[in-house]
């Protein structure tokens, strides 16, 4: 049986998706199409992907402008390959170009929105029938019966405008994210020997709840980045009081570091970062202040496990990826480091460790004088949906 993983993210993306898997299903009959959207109520949608990316072998990403960033269709593709060998991984662009495509998604063979192409993918999946297979002629005769309908649904979606579709704006050459999405894509395709585990943790409640154990798992440093405006202790209290006990070590040991990087794109933030500065006065706190957002959080925990959040539509977490193993811990420490380089822009680094009450006025001020400074300029954040 040939089980093809339909992949998609955003509305367009969606909606051809379903396309594609009613005219799969109905025309060739030996390949069972799967689409997220059809899981059903009452199922853990996590397990569900999970289990059906592991039996695919036949994958299809549904790519448009809007999401060729989009973190979803990334690890998704990996996830494909990484399970299977020989799995056929392949793009359709709907309103995208292969020019849009960067690297993981470049390396795929990509299928565009013409009749010619549409057809060599439905003969590419008909091959992989094997003896469920139609006669390459009868199926060619049955594709030129459906293509005025095929063409007219897709050219429906393709050429609708939806606000939640608009292409993003295009990333400055010191954008770490595409980096650190390639990094991934490598590590879940087996390409480091220094990955142990990884995982994916659907919603914001679970992720959350598995960064708390893995805080008070911690035993010597964490490092967490957290770009978005909303603050932790109002969005996630649960998340900060054990990030308060690690390192003050209140009824536990205490970090012996904790690094925090915050973007100063709103002034709310700065109520915070004072916060900070008067609790961790003189504790092993570095807090690093910067000009940069973007939509993802990655913490690391000692030098063994790493999480990526990604976040979608009013900064809620979409998805979570866990990594395990030093090197890995290793790599992405150092995608930790550049977010925080002086070279890629400015940033203010405070040391509470060395703060006392002699010279906290002087660093609030300095957190004041950053954040007026960057909280009035247009972010650079980009946000996905799926």
């Amino acid at each position: 049986m040939l089980n093809v993983f339909i992949s998609w993210s955003g509305t367009k993306s969606q909606k051809a998706a379903l396309i594609l898997e009613k005219h799969i299903r109905l025309h060739l009959p030996g390949a069972n199409a799967f689409i997220s959207t059809g899981i059903e109520s009452g199922q853990r949608w996590f397990e569900v992907i999970s289990n059906k990316l592991e039996s695919s072998n036949f994958g299809i990403l549904v790519v448009t402008r809007a999401n060729v960033q989009s973190p979803w269709l990334h690890f998704e593709a990996g996830a494909l390959a990484r399970h299977h060998k020989e799995a056929t991984v392949c793009l359709f662009l709907l309103d995208a170009k292969t020019s849009d495509l960067k690297p993981p998604l470049s390396e795929y063979h990509a299928t565009t929105f013409e009749r010619g192409d549409i057809l060599k993918l439905f003969r590419t999946i008909n091959t992989r029938l094997n003896e469920q297979k139609r006669n390459e002629s009868d199926l060619d005769e049955v594709f030129a019966m459906i293509w005025p309908n095929l063409e007219q649904e897709l050219n429906i979606v393709a050429q609708a405008e939806d606000s939640k579709d608009q292409p993003p704006a295009k990333r400055s050459p010191e954008d770490i994210l595409e980096e650190l999405l390639t990094n991934s894509r490598s590590m879940l395709n087996g390409v480091s020997q220094g990955l142990n585990a990884f995982d994916y943790i659907y919603g914001e409640r679970e992720a959350m709840q598995a960064l708390i154990d893995a805080t008070m798992r911690a035993t010597r440093m964490i490092r967490a980045t957290r770009f978005f405006p909303h603050a932790i202790k109002n969005t996630f209290p649960a998340y900060s009081d054990a990030i308060n006990d690690r390192v003050l070590g209140k009824d536990c040991q205490a970090l012996e570091h904790y690094f925090r990087i915050v973007a100063a794109n709103n002034l709310e933030k700065l109520k915070d970062v004072e916060e900070y500065l008067e609790k961790f006065m003189g504790k092993s706190f570095t807090l690093y202040l910067t000009q940069f957002t973007n939509d993802f959080e990655l913490v690391i925990i000692d030098n063994k496990e790493v999480f990526i959040h990604f976040y979608g539509e009013d900064l809620v977490i979409e998805s979570t990826v866990r990594l395990t193993g030093p090197e890995i811990a290793e790599r992405f420490s150092s995608v930790f480091s550049r977010l925080h380089d002086p070279k890629k822009g400015a940033v203010e680094k405070i040391e509470c460790r060395y703060l006392n009450q002699d010279n906290l006025d002087k660093h609030k001020a300095l957190a004041r004088e950053f954040f007026d400074t960057y909280s009035k300029r247009p972010s650079s954040t980009s946000k996905t949906s799926k």
